[in-house]
């Protein structure tokens, strides 16, 4: 019986000792809760069981990932690569258990809402928490296998529950709701099993200009040409961000910002944060253009020659300057209040996102066409001939 139960544990969620795991630690911590109070007498209030439920609740959200990518066939790569030389295709049902919820995942969950003791937590936290896990790793599956529309719909989706969960019965419904969008763009994705998108080749391209490839289980280090042949050399597929996707990314995370900062208890963290990795997003643009590719003369060279500005060079500048303008404006309009800063805030670092995003010149036109010199990096292996 216990090897059957086992069996159906692996076509449920990976590790199949997952489960089991928890549960013994539920009854030893249960255990010794009866033993003190009721052997020994000592009471124990709701502080005994407040960390315990937080652990839970976080045990949660990963089972609600694991449940969604444990056993998806991207995820397992020899799963993957056996059922690409079987004869199974969609809509027949997936050999080793369903990708998709099943009743036995809303028993668990109201099992593991029953037993949080913790009267300060809302139990409705238990079936949230594992949607918005499985919601964000099925987010994360459907972009590497190329359904990229269903992604930003589902990540929208989430931003609405962000935007409810301080009435956490709304939020529960919002998700519920967008329960349909991700089987949806589960069925598609399987549909087009075995896959090949350009994220998933871009990925292993990645891996390749990383100097490693995959030589079975194991991943060994491959030749570099050396400086200045790595830089030079073509890269295929190119690597950046069509406008179409850097204005839905952009509108993303403005929108997901405004859902967070809504909520009062993390509203002044959530506007600070978001603030704060657009001017990183904006100095790392800086820096992922300049980083080999330094201006054709110095300072001093600009100085003595009177080129202050080079426009071949200076351009890959103007966004983060951009960046800038907005900040500026956006402090402006925050110091006279004009608008809330709930709503100022998302709409500052949606635009300022849109203007990184977008500016030109790409960053394989700008290896190629910039008014710029190359020079060695940091890194010897790439220097090293």
């Amino acid at each position: 019986m216990i090897r059957t139960a086992l069996q159906k544990l692996r076509t449920w969620v990976r590790p199949a000792s997952i489960l089991p795991t928890l549960a013994l630690a539920f009854l030893v911590f249960e255990g010794l809760y009866l033993w003190t109070v009721w052997w020994k007498g000592i009471p124990l209030g709701q502080d005994y069981f407040r960390p315990r439920d937080a652990m839970t609740l976080f045990l949660v959200f990963v089972f609600g990932v694991l449940r969604a990518s444990s056993l998806h066939p991207l995820v397992w790569t020899s799963y993957g690569s056996w059922l690409e030389r079987t004869p199974w295709r969609m809509p027949k049902p997936l050999p080793l258990g369903p990708l998709h919820l099943t009743p036995r995942d809303a028993i668990l969950l109201d099992l593991i809402a029953l037993a949080m003791h913790d009267a300060t937590v809302n139990k409705l936290l238990v079936p949230l928490l594992f949607l918005v896990g499985y919601y964000l790793a099925s987010c994360c599956l459907l972009l590497a296998t190329g359904e990229t529309g269903f992604c930003y719909a589902l990540l929208f989706g989430l931003g609405f529950v962000a935007r409810l969960w301080s009435e956490l019965p709304e939020a529960l419904a919002a998700a519920a709701l967008c329960y349909p969008l991700a089987l949806w763009g589960l069925r598609h994705s399987l549909a087009k099993f075995p896959w090949s998108s350009p994220l998933l080749r871009r990925a292993f391209d990645l891996i390749r200009n990383a100097g490693l490839q995959n030589a079975g289980d194991k991943i060994a280090p491959t030749p570099l040409l050396g400086w200045p042949h790595d830089i030079m050399r073509p890269r295929q597929p190119s690597s950046g961000i069509g406008y179409l996707d850097g204005a839905l990314v952009s509108l993303l995370v403005g929108w997901t910002l405004y859902g967070v900062a809504s909520n009062r208890g993390v509203r002044e963290f959530s506007l600070v944060l978001g603030g704060g990795v657009v001017m990183m997003i904006a100095l790392g643009r800086i820096g992922l253009y300049c980083q080999c590719y330094r201006p054709p003369i110095n300072l001093w060279g600009r100085v003595w020659t009177g080129r202050w500005i080079i426009p071949g060079y200076d351009k890959v500048m103007l966004p983060s300057i951009a960046v800038i303008v907005i900040a500026v404006v956006t402090v402006k309009l925050l110091e006279r209040r004009v608008i809330e800063p709930q709503i100022v805030i998302p709409l500052a670092v949606s635009l300022a996102l849109l203007v990184v995003l977008n500016s030109g010149p790409s960053l394989e036109e700008w290896r190629h066409t910039g008014s710029h010199r190359i020079v060695p990096t940091a890194n010897p292996k790439l220097t090293k001939l």
